[in-house]
């Protein structure tokens, strides 16, 4: 093998960038770093506002022509709403034990 003056390691060819695979979510600063985002074409990503409850979706045609969508999400409590049985009582209940209570008082006077 004749040598070229690199390193065996090195390739002076261009290497083309791959996408990465997200597994994850991708989060952005602002709706300006959102717009500064590549987006390949034929493609599409969802950029998730660190700041704001805010989801831009990006996309690219297959000329790279970019469009941006915003959605505003919000976080659902799924937790039952219920209130314990027995630790509360109806209106009808209290006012009867008011009208008790304030008999009692005016009894004492």
């Amino acid at each position: 093998m004749a040598y070229n003056g690199y390193p065996a390691s090195y390739t002076p060819y261009f290497q083309p960038v791959q996408p990465q695979q997200n597994s994850g979510l991708i989060w952005v600063a602002s709706e300006d770093e959102a717009n500064r985002w590549f987006v390949s074409p034929n493609t599409a990503v969802a950029l998730w506002n660190k700041a704001d409850k805010i989801i831009y979706v990006k996309s690219a045609d297959a000329l790279g022509m970019t469009s941006m969508k915003k959605l505003k999400y919000e976080f659902i409590d799924d937790t039952p709403n219920t209130v314990p049985q027995g630790e509360f009582v109806s209106k009808a209940d209290f006012d009867a034990l008011a009208e008790q209570v304030k008999k009692l008082l005016q009894g004492d006077k």
